[in-house]
């Protein structure tokens, strides 16, 4: 692999943000990309459109959205697996009796890693605003199809396996990611429900809605600013759930997911390289989904055409990404607040595979 100077790949990320958010693509971003050794990041833009909002900069704290599930659902999956502690063919039910509805008994953890347990995408909860109701109303959702039957990405199985983890070791998900995974790796800004004093390094992401309004105010919550989601999380269902959730609720500073990355790539503590490469293959023919990640098809992939077909990775909705390549040895994160101030504005679809194709550009000769 031949690698181009520090400065050079630091200036053409930095330009590559920029045409991003001169494109309206997003207001700002923070990117990483790198091997094994070495890091390269540059970032771009503000927390809004406006020359007087705060720049963005290495500091700058990320709604992660989906990246969730991989961060930290999945981790700690591996973890726990590689511990011993969950089976992955082993039946959601005998653990969560909650679990009810017809075929649900036959849905294995496996399933809710490879998004084929049956479950629908999402759902509404209508009034509930209490956490524990809404998560037991979350567990007697009727399945949409019989276990393994279809691919369906389904947030409500990674509650579900966060649930399962949960009753499993007696810890609530945010401190298993805290012990397992954030404080060996020492990724020291990854965190569930920032604290006060760091939700204004969080950048912005949509508007506030009166129903959340309504619920913050109930909580007791200390907005950073009453028009825009700041340091809160942004996914209605995390939300809900008291910002503690499986699918989505983990905030992060660039630099720290690079530790999570660089461990997934070359399978270094706390995860062994045989777990890594179990939970990042692609498990059959008839899906792209690895254990928790997904992996790169041939065409209309974020990942771009340029990263190998061993790559795995997630997207998140806030416009966040994370892609390994293992068999060119890179990474490349992408973090942006995309919905900022609409989650209409879809132009991230079109960006993330150009900034991935760069980034191999940048990194990898043959």
């Amino acid at each position: 692999m031949v690698i181009v100077s520090d400065r050079d790949v630091s200036k053409e990320l930095a330009d590559l943000l920029i045409v991003g958010v001169e494109g309206g693509v997003f207001p700002g971003a923070g990117c990483a990309v790198g091997t094994a050794k070495e890091t390269f990041f540059a970032h771009a833009g503000r927390h809004m459109y406006s020359e007087e909002s705060v720049a963005i900069d290495d500091q700058t704290v990320w709604d992660l959205a989906s990246l969730t599930k991989i961060a930290a659902t999945t981790s700690v999956a591996m973890l726990l697996y590689q511990d011993g502690v969950l089976d992955l063919d082993s039946h959601v039910q005998s653990v969560l009796p909650g679990f009810v509805g017809d075929g649900k008994d036959e849905v294995t953890v496996r399933n809710l890693l490879l998004h084929d347990s049956g479950l629908p995408p999402y759902r509404r909860f209508g009034d509930l605003t209490d956490p524990d109701d809404v998560l037991q109303e979350l567990l007697k959702t009727p399945l949409d199809a019989a276990p393994g039957e279809k691919t369906a990405y389904s947030d409500l199985g990674a509650v579900t396996l966060m649930e399962v983890m949960q009753r499993l070791t007696g810890h609530t998900l945010d401190k298993l990611f805290q012990d397992l995974v954030a404080d060996p790796l020492g990724m020291e800004s990854a965190v569930y429900n920032p604290i006060l004093e760091v939700r204004s390094l969080c950048a912005p992401t949509e508007k506030l809605e009166e129903w959340r309004l309504l619920i913050e105010d109930e909580r007791e919550f200390v907005r950073v600013q009453d028009d825009y989601i700041q340091g809160g999380v942004h996914d209605p269902t995390a939300f809900l759930l008291g910002g503690v959730s499986g699918n989505a609720g983990l905030f992060s500073r660039t630099a720290d997911l690079v530790l999570l990355a660089r461990a997934w790539l070359v399978g270094s503590d706390p995860f062994s390289r045989e777990v890594a490469e179990l939970f990042s293959k692609k498990q059959s023919e008839e899906s792209t989904r690895a254990l928790g990640f997904d992996t790169r098809v041939e065409e209309g992939s974020s990942a771009g055409e340029k990263f190998s077909s061993s790559s795995f990775g997630h997207t998140g909705y806030t416009g966040t990404t994370i892609w390994i390549d293992p068999e060119q040895e890179l990474f490349a994160i992408l973090l942006t607040n995309r919905v900022h101030p609409t989650s209409e504005n879809i132009k991230i679809r079109k960006y993330r595979p150009t900034f991935h194709d760069r980034v191999v550009e940048l990194l990898a000769s043959k």
